[in-house]
């Protein structure tokens, strides 16, 4: 291991480096420090602010009562404290970075490993093969599961030595390299990590210290991946040959975010093509419209090509801030607006969803939709999402400003002052805007002296007619104009290069340049192969996207709302809504059941829409990103009147917890991932079980309509398709008894076929009877759970 001096020169170069002047191997393209941006946004201050102030020291509570202080969650918290004391020097921050440091140099063995090491009962070494290969908490085997906690805690030790000058947790980590090399290699052990993370914190360490050891480990972990692997661990096939986002999503965003580094140092052109094709793959046909990834919850993976469903959308907060992490690097390797526009889609939706306004309160899962059975969480089970927060909000300033000699970005649209060292010189740049709610953007350039340097300034894609940078999405409306750019008070023209305004000029001091951004609300629909979505519109306003939640319409309802596509908008400023925010105003409809009547009624209202963020913080309700503008797609709201199956009290062969869902009267018509309070299912398979209706008088009927639940396999899910409770098919075949008056069980006399088709009502007629109570009979599948999404009975 390199001794502490050494260490300390080598950070010296590579480290406290800033601006463009570049002294060792990087990116063509260098992100300006986060610590050297000073943001003096009411939008993001407030936000990076709160997460010092409450959600840290909440996540930290909740961590220490739940007793999982430790490992990465430890670890991203600390590395979030470090990126706070890199802003500020604060004493009592200090302190907090030492206490949790001297957590983790006590949990490092002699051996250089982080925790207890496995051993043999008699307590005995483990050979290399099995102390670091086995099982992960999703069942994946064929890789070692040992390593994610260590890149985290890489992350953390670098940044800890930036803030505070001091060596001692980069000479854990260094410690913990130095064991990986001794036991992973050619001619070592061959193997893949299970959650990627390492890859990526290796390139840092590397950075840090000058060890390029790290670096070719780092590569051979990713060279290791695959051919004999799964997809959900993106190991079927070898990294380089890769087309598509697949497997689970924050583990391959890391994963490609690790490559990404190795591309930007080392030059790989396999893997260089391989990120580009996965990149185009995934916005291409993978992107929600929030800048979500993950549309199946089971495994929390990528779905496939465009299935996109929106009430079970996964969308995992560790996805956003991965995903986000990965378009800054393509960003600096390629130099192109679209992956900042990728960005700034994610960065103003699906990741600011995953914390609520008070910062305490949190999403694990980003649905698009919801019939009020989503509501933020306290605290997770597993606290990956609550501790991946508190380390990405401090980082948020380093993806405004970018530089490349004498070239200066302006990437985001982020009140703020820096001084940036570019090729001829240091330049002061400060912004001063309204953004996201208005458009107006004001930058003053003050180079020390005259001094020739270009600037670029991002046009977004979503003012050029591009919501995302493919076909995926596309908006209904004409744009009412483009960005205008003025310098010094007058005109100016502009070309744009890579989706940025191109400025080339000799600058002074004061020279003020004035972007105004079109901020009209825009109406988006989806490529007709994103079957949920046909039919329906969306509203974008500057880089928010809008959706309706019940406590703003009618009813507290909004699934049952139809809105023209001519409408016109009405844009409103709420200061006291929500903490203040712009909300979208416009007439629609709703649709409603009728008794006695197989027309709905249908009433025009008011619709207001707020932003996707700040959804679900007034507690449960319902709420739609996508919006029908066609009757065919509208869900009328159920009667109000109780049903003969809603008034039932309901009762099965196996557990009650979520028989609810049997006459909830919500119906979800999709194959995977349904919220397990919508359905039922009975988890032991080719039996026969039963679930009944107990009515709370006699009643004569003589039809029932069911609706099975099958979540048909993907691909994704082939690998534990052997396991009752993940996986539901329709049964084999079922039976409807009544209980007769002497309290015995009989078979009604059925007027048709028993129909168990999927994703459909399967009506059931028979001749009347009067009863109390109707047993439904299933036989389950051969090795799959029967699962029951709802029961109606006429």
């Amino acid at each position: 291991m390199k001794s502490s001096s050494i260490i300390i020169l080598s950070l010296t170069v590579a480290v406290l480096s800033s601006g463009c002047v570049k002294k060792v191997k990087d990116y063509p393209i260098e992100a300006v420090n986060f610590a050297d941006v000073e943001v003096t946004d009411e939008f993001w201050n407030q936000k990076i602010e709160r997460n010092l102030k409450v959600t840290m020291p909440y996540v930290l509570e909740q961590l220490d009562k739940k007793g999982r202080i430790g490992g990465s969650s430890l670890y991203k918290v600390l590395e979030g404290v470090c990126y706070y004391l890199m802003m500020e020097n604060d004493p009592q921050l200090e302190r907090l970075a030492d206490s949790l440091v001297q957590m983790v140099k006590d949990s490092q063995q002699p051996d250089g490993n982080l925790g207890p090491v496995r051993t043999n009962p008699d307590g005995s070494p483990l050979p290399d093969s099995l102390r670091w290969l086995g099982t992960d908490d999703f069942g994946e085997t064929g890789g070692t599961h040992g390593l994610y906690g260590p890149g985290h805690m890489y992350e953390a030790a670098v940044a800890h030595y930036r803030a505070t000058g001091k060596t001692d947790l980069l000479e854990v980590a260094e410690k913990n390299a130095e064991l990986l090399l001794s036991v992973f290699g050619p001619d070592k052990l061959v193997t893949y990590p299970f959650h990627p993370e390492v890859e990526l914190a290796l390139v840092k360490l590397y950075m840090a210290t000058g060890n390029e050891d790290y670096l070719e480990l780092s590569k051979f972990f990713v060279d290791s991946r695959g051919p004999d692997g799964t997809e959900y661990s993106q190991s079927h096939m070898k990294v380089a040959d890769q087309s598509e986002p697949i497997g689970h999503a924050v583990r391959a965003l890391y994963l490609y975010s690790g490559v990404t580094d190795i591309v930007a140092l080392t030059g790989d052109k396999g893997y260089a093509a391989a990120i580009d094709r996965i990149w185009n793959s995934m916005v291409s046909s993978k992107l929600y419209i929030t800048g979500g990834t993950g549309a199946y919850a089971d495994h929390e993976a990528f779905g496939e090509p465009y299935y996109l469903p929106n009430i079970t959308a996964y969308n995992e907060t560790c996805a956003s801030i991965a995903n986000i992490l990965w378009n800054d690097r393509m960003f600096r390797l390629k130099g192109h607006a679209d992956y900042i526009d990728v960005l700034e889609r994610i960065l103003y939706n699906s990741l600011l969803d995953g914390v609520s306004i008070s910062g305490e309160r949190f999403f694990y899962p980003n649905p698009l939709a919801s019939n009020g059975q989503y509501q933020r969480a306290s605290y997770y089970g597993v606290p990956c999402c609550l501790t991946n927060i508190v380390r990405f909000m401090p980082q948020v300033p380093g993806l405004i400003y970018a530089c490349k000699g004498n070239d200066l970005y302006v990437n985001l649209f982020i009140g703020s002052n820096s001084k940036i060292e570019l090729e001829d010189g240091p330049v002061e740049i400060r912004q001063e805007t309204g953004y996201p709610w208005d458009g107006m953007i004001r930058l003053k350039v003050d180079p020390i002296e005259n001094e020739d340097l270009t600037l670029r300034i991002r046009i977004p894609g979503w003012t050029l007619g591009k919501p995302v940078p493919s076909a995926l999405y596309y908006f209904m409306d004409d744009p009412t104009g483009s960005a205008v750019i003025s310098i010094n008070g007058r005109l100016m023209s502009y070309t744009i290069e890579n989706g940025y305004a191109v400025i080339e000029r000799e600058w002074s001091a004061g020279d003020e340049v004035i972007i105004e951004l079109p901020m009209q609300t825009r109406k988006i629909a989806a490529n007709d192969r994103i079957e949920d979505d046909r039919g329906r519109i969306t509203f974008q306003r500057g880089p928010l996207v809008y959706c309706l939640e019940g406590p703003d319409n009618r009813d507290g309802l909004v699934q049952n709302i139809m809105i023209d596509p001519e409408a016109e908008f009405e844009v409103r400023k709420r200061d006291d809504l929500l903490g203040g925010t712009y909300v979208i105003t416009t007439t629609g409809y709703s649709f409603k059941e009728q008794q006695g009547s197989e027309e709905p009624l249908v009433i025009e209202q008011e619709v207001t829409a707020i932003p996707y963020y700040l959804w679900a913080n007034r507690g449960p309700a319902e709420m739609t990103v996508w919006i029908p503008y066609t009757e065919e797609v509208v869900t009328p709201h159920p009667d109000p009147a109780p049903t003969i199956a809603s008034r039932s009290r309901v009762i099965s062969s196996y557990d009650t917890t979520t028989l609810a869902g049997v006459n909830d009267r919500y119906v979800i018509p999709y194959n995977q991932n349904i919220p397990i309070s919508n359905y039922y299912r009975w988890p032991m398979y080719d039996t026969i079980q039963w679930v009944q209706y107990i009515f709370d008088k006699p009643e004569t009927v003589s039809r029932v309509r069911v609706y099975w639940y099958d979540n048909e396999p993907s691909r994704m899910t082939t690998w534990y398709n052997d396991s009752p409770w993940t996986c539901c098919r329709v049964p084999e075949s079922w039976e409807l008894v009544y209980l007769d008056k002497n309290g015995r069980w009989q078979p009604v006399k059925a007027l048709n076929e028993y129909g168990t088709e999927k994703y459909r009502f399967n009506e059931l007629k028979f001749e009347p009877v009067t009863t109390r109570s109707l047993r439904m009979y299933v036989e389950r599948h051969e090795t799959c759970a029967s699962g029951l999404q709802e029961w109606e009975v006429y």
